[in-house]
């Protein structure tokens, strides 16, 4: 139920030109590489559906730009151990910049033979680093074409809500409710609600903070309250059920705010009113769809 994903594919065709990709690891196609578009923005292991694991591969140009802003690139850092990978303007003669896609590895020899990895293991959250090629999962990333960087096709409005089809792929399928919270970080992205076809409701978050374990987090809804578990889905983004308790309280007390504590923080508030509008076409959505 979880909506962390990453997929695997196919190395660029020698002859292709402009490619908008995700970075998938092999050997567990739910996980792909996530980056934020900007300034030594954090690369991790996060889902494959999101703006921040498309890239692009351009035939006539080396290096991996991020498809959300093509003037960032991945970039290899120097000293120091574990040596991430990071972002950082797109530069022609960038020496820390050339990495290639190949098949089952995403590689530089700039700087002795190293390979994009996983270090600690292929899970959300994770942090991606360069390290001396072996032929282990941690280090299996292929690339698979995907249509165009563009989200998917809008599907109508409620509230203050896009109703979106979710991408295909992963373990969460359904149909998803976004908007961008007020004074959110752009690059970051919006906050989600998605439905799948058993009814479970999950919110992907703008954390602001990568975080790489499960937490344990409040939410609230009028006078009802729920503890429940978030886990990393991305840079600078969490997941976790919206337990169905508080998602009839959503419905049906038309509550102006959802509350989400977590410790450390200020309490966030998602505006939720209105929200049987937004659940009602999350469900025609899905009817329509077919999936259940």
């Amino acid at each position: 139920m979880r909506h962390l994903l990453l997929l695997c594919a196919l190395a660029m065709p020698a002859m292709a030109q402009e490619r908008t990709v995700v970075l998938h690891n092999t050997e567990d196609q739910e996980f792909c590489i996530n980056a934020a578009p900007r300034e030594a923005g954090p690369v991790s292991v996060g889902r494959c559906d999101g703006d921040a694991a498309r890239f692009v591969l351009d035939a006539a140009r080396p290096g991996i730009r991020l498809a959300a802003n093509r003037a960032f690139c991945l970039t290899v850092t120097v000293g120091g151990e574990p040596t991430y990978l990071t972002i950082a303007r797109c530069a022609a003669d960038g020496e820390f910049q050339r990495l290639r896609v190949e098949q089952r590895r995403i590689f530089s020899d700039e700087f002795g033979p190293q390979c994009v990895a996983a270090p600690r293991g292929v899970t959300a959250g994770a942090r991606v680093s360069t390290v001396e090629c072996a032929d282990n999962a941690r280090q299996r990333w292929s690339s698979r074409v995907i249509a165009a960087a563009t989200g998917p096709a809008a599907w109508g409005r409620a509230s203050g809500w896009d109703i979106t089809v979710a991408s295909a792929g992963g373990q969460f399928r359904g149909c998803q409710a976004e908007r961008r919270m007020e004074g959110s970080v752009p690059e970051v992205g919006p906050v989600r609600i998605i439905l799948n076809p058993d009814l479970v409701m999950m919110m992907d978050y703008p954390f602001g903070i990568t975080i790489t374990q499960a937490e344990r987090i409040v939410i609230r809804a009028g006078n009802d309250r729920d503890t429940v578990t978030a886990r990393p889905s991305g840079p600078e983004r969490i997941s976790f059920e919206i337990t169905p308790p508080i998602a009839r309280t959503l419905v049906e007390r038309n509550t102006p705010h959802l509350r989400i504590e977590i410790s450390g923080n200020e309490p966030d508030r998602i505006p939720t009113a209105g929200f049987r509008a937004v659940w009602d076409m999350l469900n025609d959505c899905l009817d329509k769809r077919g999936v259940r």
